[in-house]
């Protein structure tokens, strides 16, 4: 296949993308929580949450939502 506007590129740009890293959002999210654990992931109005914090207060939520019988649509 031919790609006629790489020749545009500047000398530095890469032409393809690195696919090896995480695949989904959730892997995202777990990789990011697991690597910056104790850094900054927000900072509003003085309020600061480091990804761990994130990431167990995602994880509460998730099994406090599992225990509340929702239903498909609710």
């Amino acid at each position: 296949m031919q790609y006629p506007w790489r020749a545009h590129y500047p000398v530095a740009m890469p032409t393809t993308l690195d696919t090896s890293g995480p695949q989904t959002v959730v892997d995202l999210l777990q990789h990011s929580f697991a690597s910056y654990r104790d850094s900054d992931a927000y900072v509003f109005m003085g309020h600061t949450l480091r990804y761990g914090e994130v990431d167990a207060l995602s994880r509460a939520l998730a099994a406090w939502l599992q225990t509340q019988a929702l239903q498909q649509g609710d």
